[in-house]
């Protein structure tokens, strides 16, 4: 019986350990960002391309999302003073820390014409705990009483790709 407890209690260890690791790899230098800090990746000033992968990283240990199991995170495109959804992506683990995605037509705002121009997108990304409904949390930001910091501003270029 001591010899079962003693191996859970080392199962319990390297479980714990291993997520650690896992986290310190996946948001390097994220988790030591003060709590005002909720997605490391992408920065601001990143730009991203369709046809591209990227990591997006956020504070798993933000004091904001602490409490929860899992988030959602939005692709949001802002026009005529409102918000609307692009892409969602739900029941994130929070304790992850990272979500790797390809840059695709699904992330912007509407169809490229034919022979038309690479395009820039501002564009931003939202962080919200899974049972927090996304409108009415863009409702209170507004009016600025809303409790999770404002969404990261995301640009994107729409290269187009001839054959």
């Amino acid at each position: 019986m001591k010899l079962l407890l003693f191996l859970i209690g080392e199962l319990a260890l390297v479980t714990a350990s291993t997520i650690w690791k896992r986290q310190a790899a996946s948001s390097t230098g994220c988790a030591d960002r003060d709590n005002t800090v909720t997605i490391c990746s992408p920065e601001p000033q990143d730009i991203w391309h369709n046809g591209t992968y990227h990591e997006i990283t956020w504070k798993y240990n933000n004091a904001i999302y602490a409490r929860y199991d899992t988030l959602d995170l939005y692709l949001l495109d802002f026009q005529h003073n409102e918000y609307r959804t692009l892409k969602k992506w739900t029941g994130l683990q929070r304790t992850k820390g990272l979500l790797i995605q390809a840059v695709d037509d699904s992330w912007f705002p509407s169809p490229a014409p034919n022979n038309s121009p690479d395009r820039v997108y501002t564009l931003y990304l939202y962080l919200l705990a899974s049972n927090i409904t996304l409108e009415r949390e863009l409702r209170k930001l507004t009016l600025r009483e809303s409790f999770y910091p404002a969404p990261q501003t995301l640009t994107l270029i729409r290269k187009l790709f001839f054959s």
